[in-house]
């Protein structure tokens, strides 16, 4: 998003958010509210945002300019040998794998001589991240006893496990004695009123690292537009609170695989 017109996505954003305070206020349906909010923070993203698609063959942290070029050489060699089918090519080819591989080997070393070091007990987290990053092995969790006998089934073992952390909860009853204060139990208090600085605040201390959500919508648009969209988030949480709905039509029709959670997700 760095190279893409800030200046038109703020724009953009700040002719909406005054439409769309003129015309709705807190008495609008929520989900109608967040709906147009989506609808426009996608419509920028799809016309304003400049977007390409990235190989991920150079998408490791040791890929170097060497590595490459060797690779684009080794994959026009290829081909162009399987179009002529001449050995003269095909030699051609192979002698670039062998060196594509040597340089591809040489680069991963180097990347990895660069963590053990001097500067390694300093700050030995980027090692320990490597080391934790190559342990791929995933067992999943160890079979679970019940009554005497070992379950291995995955159903078996989540529902074991589900029963484990409902079992350590009190169970409440109805003729539980409870001595109620004058007043009512819990104490009055104003109405909560939203701000627009305070929606912005919160907006511009966004981390924009962060991978996006069930919505869709990057934190870093919401960043870099924090000024223009704090109006039109300011009604949505107020009429939010306002009508005691909240918004998770996003979040409820997300790809959940289960209510229970996967035992190999424990690994």
């Amino acid at each position: 998003m760095e190279r893409s017109d800030t200046d038109a996505i703020r724009n953009a954003m700040a002719f909406f958010s005054n439409h769309f305070l003129l015309e709705f206020d807190i008495h609008t349906p929520v989900n109608q509210l967040w709906s147009l909010f989506k609808a426009k923070c996608t419509e920028i993203l799809e016309t304003l945002v400049v977007s390409k698609w990235s190989s991920e063959r150079f998408s490791q942290p040791w890929i170097t300019g060497d590595v490459k070029c060797i690779t684009r050489q080794q994959k026009k060699a290829h081909a162009k040998a399987r179009k002529t089918k001449s050995q003269c090519d095909w030699t051609s080819y192979h002698k670039l794998r062998h060196k594509s591989q040597a340089t591809c080997r040489q680069a991963y070393h180097d990347y990895l001589s660069s963590f053990i070091c001097e500067d390694s007990q300093k700050n030995p987290k980027r090692l320990y991240s490597m080391v934790k990053a190559k342990c791929c092995d995933s067992f999943g969790v160890a079979p679970r006893r019940r009554n005497g006998i070992t379950h291995s089934d995955v159903k078996m073992k989540a529902n074991i496990l589900n029963n484990h952390f409902v079992s350590v909860f009190s169970k409440e009853t109805d003729n539980t004695n409870t001595k109620c204060l004058a007043g009512g139990p819990q104490p009055e208090m104003d109405p909560i009123q939203i701000s627009t600085t305070g929606v912005s605040k919160l907006l511009r201390n966004l981390q924009s690292h962060k991978a996006t959500g069930p919505d869709g919508i990057p934190t870093h648009l919401l960043k870099i537009t924090a000024d223009e969209v704090a109006g039109a988030l300011q009604l949505i949480f107020q009429a939010s609170l306002i009508t005691h709905l909240n918004i998770t039509t996003c979040y409820l029709t997300s790809n959940m695989d289960s209510a229970k959670p996967d035992p190999a997700s424990h690994s």
